[in-house]
């Protein structure tokens, strides 16, 4: 994704390439027809995963001193727990969303597979030398959940470079316009992001000059435009490249960040802070964030005033707040200067950088320990 790029180089040695091209595992296909039975019996199916030779001879050439893990599946944990025997390095384990809590909830079997696969996942937290979530919220949590000592971090952006070309006039464009940046998800955000598409299109229809613009993977923005008339100035764009990710945020009038409210969703990503967080704040454009109240970057957005919030669900609220921020400047211009002023404080990598490196560091040692 455009905001984060992971590399791996050790002092004057030339990096190693992968040898897989980004699949190191054998994932076994079963038909279509399986899928969709196996799918009825355990509501999710679990990837079979293996090293394959050529990342075994990968990891023995390389041999990593710390295995920094995102898990989020059965088939994570145990590719993890499986390198670090092989490798006999310590684990640090970084967890971006609530999955533990949603993950095999359906099915015949799920509740069997959702005991294994959390007996695994608490398994690895003890052998971890390092444990971090994505924000205080759900370290808050995981403590209390699992018992063991959690530390946030979230991404970083290198905010000397950000701030001098984000928006310092804050002024409304011809046409109007509001934007999206990122993945679209099912369970995160897709349907409240159609509703702001709906929201956009009334206004439009209403007579205000104004476009909807979604820069996000074209199999994932797709469903804007199926099976219905297509919403009028609404433009479907590819994610921008790093170079141009300020540009097209401070170039929008309003930012949106959208979450659904179904239950199902809400306890997904209630714990979650997404990446793009952030790179909207540095920005200084004015932040629209719409979902419900128990999401922690609702909470956060609402107890610090970088976002107007809207809470309540229904297309008719978001036009009036659309309306609202769009016609007054002034709010426009406290709300992303109060953005820009919390991304510095919170966010900026030259001194979140330092701090990471350090507890990576320590957890390589193995001394950070196993207990609270």
């Amino acid at each position: 994704s455009w905001w984060r790029t992971l590399s791996r180089t050790s002092g004057g040695t030339p990096r190693l390439e992968d040898p897989t091209n980004g699949l190191p595992v054998d994932r076994r296909e079963q038909p279509a027809i399986v899928r969709r039975l196996l799918r009825g019996l355990v509501g999710e199916i679990p990837a079979t995963v293996k090293i394959t030779d050529p990342l075994a001879r990968w990891l023995d050439t390389f041999r990593p001193e710390l295995l920094y893990a995102f898990l989020g599946s059965m088939a994570q944990i145990r590719l993890t727990r499986e390198i670090a025997r092989r490798v006999a390095a310590p684990v640090a384990v970084h967890i971006m969303d609530d999955w533990p809590a949603i993950i095999y909830r359906n099915g015949l079997f799920g509740p069997l597979l959702r005991q294994t696969v959390l007996k695994e996942f608490k398994e690895v937290l003890h052998d971890a030398t390092l444990r971090l979530g994505i924000c205080e919220e759900m370290c808050d949590e995981y403590r209390v959940r699992y018992g063991y000592e959690f530390f946030p971090f979230h991404n970083a952006l290198d905010l000397e470079q950000w701030i001098p070309h984000a928006k310092k006039d804050w002024r409304i464009g011809t046409p109007l316009v509001v934007r999206y940046v990122g993945s679209i998800i099912p369970d995160a955000q897709r349907d409240s992001l159609r509703e702001v598409c709906d929201a956009v299109s009334g206004l439009r229809a209403s007579g205000m000059t104004i476009e909807m613009w979604v820069h996000a993977p074209r199999e994932q923005s797709a469903h804007l435009q199926d099976g219905r008339v297509p919403y009028e100035g609404l433009h479907l764009a590819d994610p921008p490249n790093s170079e141009r990710i300020v540009e097209v945020l401070a170039g929008a009038d309003l930012l949106v960040m959208p979450f659904n409210f179904d239950a199902h969703s809400a306890h997904y990503i209630r714990l979650s802070l997404p990446t793009k967080v952030p790179a909207y704040m540095a920005s200084g454009t004015p932040i629209l964030v719409y979902g419900p109240s128990g999401i922690a970057t609702v909470r956060y957005a609402e107890r610090n005033g970088w976002g107007h919030v809207i809470s309540t669900r229904g297309v008719s609220a978001l036009r009036d707040a659309i309306v609202s921020l769009l016609a007054d400047q002034a709010t426009r211009e406290r709300m992303g200067r109060r953005a820009q002023a919390l991304a510095i404080e919170n966010h900026d990598a030259s001194r979140i950088r330092p701090t990471f490196q350090t507890a990576l560091a320590t957890a390589g040692t193995g001394k950070c320990g196993k207990n609270p």
